[in-house]
């Protein structure tokens, strides 16, 4: 449980005359510890290969799976789904939106476009198979507009006569219907800076899905505050769950009808602008959940020394290559899927094993438990976050399952490996919301820091430091939290006194000997 902010009152009634020896605070980093990535739980045909690339750069081996894993969910996407109930027929697509999270320099647009490398050769082969068709559909399309123009004329023509114009009509429909099935370019899987008509009329166009890759997520999550942009939200709020239909209604452009809109997202952001979001998403109680859809989301804490890199393995890559556009190319039904009865139209779908389907309920079960339990009240942006490992499980379960080259039933050992996905996942969110989860650790170190380097002196208003907004002190909650935590410890304590106005102020009165024992 995160604790309680205590009030200044508080503090005024404990607030001694003499000053203890300050005490040592508690270890930080053991709280918010983000572990690297086992490659045990990487798909099997790709782990080879993301291995590799992550060592040649010499990253943390995260960075380049958790592109890589997203590339594998855009090909997935809209082709086959998981029902993760047996009694039930939900869906789960797994499109994903993913980030990778690092200081500027390090690496993180290799890392996503290295991890995307598989997906943009398949785009590739899609160019080269439009260029050698793309005179014929030209020619094709021409021939069924005169068509149509031929039809439309002899309509009226016989309209004006009273003669009976059905045959036509239908032959203008069948001419329209045949037009309209025209390729009108490469099949498309990647989309970078894109308006939300241009995705819009893009995903009618390739209803398997895309992913859009962002550079910087930073860029894109600002655009879309702009007044001209407030839409978008709601838009990508959408996609996340690749099975809505969605409408795009501009004046001038009429309307477009997504029938599914399905979209993954994968990019890089530094954390000092991802803090901006945190924040927002922690003061508006989760916001408007937009962030908490990034569920593969990874903050390394470091990074590997730095090492010349060596030759590709060139048969881990070919490998890599084949999985996924095997997965693109080949008939859903060699996955051996079920099929709906009652709706032909319906995704094809898998489900999982008897002993796979076991263990994915006790831990759905667990889940719910914790999420219900009301722990997790006082923290309700982590709270969002980790609701939607609902879906994220059973997404994971058949990426890695079909990613390892199964078929049929979802394995059990997809579904443990999800299972540590997820726990791996969970460390990462922690923390991302660390300011909303800590108990005063991470905000005291931050006070601490200002007070030994003298950014903060004794006899400061504490209505001053709540207004330097500095870094984990951004609100005047993690500002309490800090004080709250080093009260007890020694170093600083909360005065009243009488401003000139005649009302009382609070000033933070510091321990002196804070600044000179080093070694705190």
């Amino acid at each position: 449980m995160v604790a309680k902010v205590t009030s200044i009152t508080d503090h005024l009634a404990v607030a001694e005359k003499t000053w203890p020896t300050p005490q040592a605070l508690p270890d930080k980093m053991q709280m918010f510890a983000t572990p690297h990535l086992e490659e045990s739980l990487l798909p099997r045909r790709l782990r080879a290969w993301v291995v590799d690339v992550a060592m040649r750069a010499s990253l943390p081996l995260e960075m380049v799976a958790v592109p890589a894993m997203v590339s594998l969910a855009a090909i997935l996407a809209r082709r086959v789904g998981i029902r993760p109930s047996r009694l039930d027929d939900y869906n789960v697509i797994c499109n994903l939106y993913g980030a990778v999270v690092g200081r500027p320099g390090l690496m993180k647009s290799h890392a996503v476009s290295s991890g995307l490398q598989p997906l943009t050769r398949i785009e590739a082969k899609e160019r080269e198979k439009w260029k050698a068709i793309a005179e014929e559909t030209t020619a094709k399309r021409e021939s069924f507009q005169a068509r149509i123009t031929g039809c439309k004329q002899a309509i009226q023509q016989a309209a004006k006569k009273g003669q009976d114009v059905g045959a036509l009509e239908i032959s203008m429909t069948g001419l329209m219907r045949d037009l309209n099935e025209l390729p009108a370019g490469p099949k498309r899987y990647i989309i970078g800076d894109a308006t939300q008509e241009k995705i819009a009329d893009l995903l009618i166009r390739n209803t398997h899905g895309l992913v859009m890759v962002r550079d910087e997520l930073a860029g894109w999550l600002a655009g879309m505050e702009q007044e001209n942009h407030r839409t978008d939200r709601g838009f990508f709020l959408n996609a996340w769950n690749g099975s809505d239909g969605y409408s795009v209604d501009r004046i001038g452009r009429g309307s477009l009808w997504v029938p599914t809109l399905c979209l993954s997202i994968i990019g890089g952001i530094q954390p000092a602008k991802l803090r901006r979001y945190i924040d927002e998403a922690v003061s508006d109680g989760g916001a408007d959940g937009l962030l908490s859809r990034f569920q593969l989301l990874v903050w390394p804490d470091d990074v590997p020394a730095y090492t010349s890199p060596g030759r590709p393995d060139h048969n881990a890559r070919q490998k890599a290559f084949a999985c996924l556009e095997d997965l693109a190319t080949v008939g859903v039904d060699a996955f051996r899927v079920n099929r709906d009865e009652q709706d032909a139209e319906a995704l094809p779908y898998l489900h999982f094993s008897p002993d796979a389907q076991i263990m994915h309920d006790e831990w759905r079960a667990s889940l719910e438990r914790r999420l219900r339990s009301g722990q997790l009240a006082d923290t309700p942006a982590y709270e969002a976050h980790i609701s939607k490992f609902r879906s994220l499980l059973p997404s994971l379960a058949l990426m890695l399952h079909l990613g390892d080259g199964e078929k049929g039933d979802v394995s059990l050992d997809a579904v443990k490996r999800a299972a540590s996905w997820c726990t791996y996942l969970d460390a990462h969110a922690r923390k991302v919301y660390r300011g909303e989860l800590d108990d005063g650790t991470s905000s005291a170190h931050a006070l601490a820091h200002r007070i030994k380097t003298g950014d903060v002196i004794d006899g400061m208003l504490l209505r001053d430091l709540y207004r330097k907004h500095w870094g984990e002190l951004t609100t005047k909650q993690a500002v309490v939290k800090a004080i709250d935590s080093l009260t007890p410890l020694g170093w600083v304590r909360i005065e009243a006194q009488i401003a000139e106005n005649g009302r009382d102020v609070y000033v933070l009165r510091v321990n002196p000997a804070t600044r000179e024992n080093v070694h705190l």
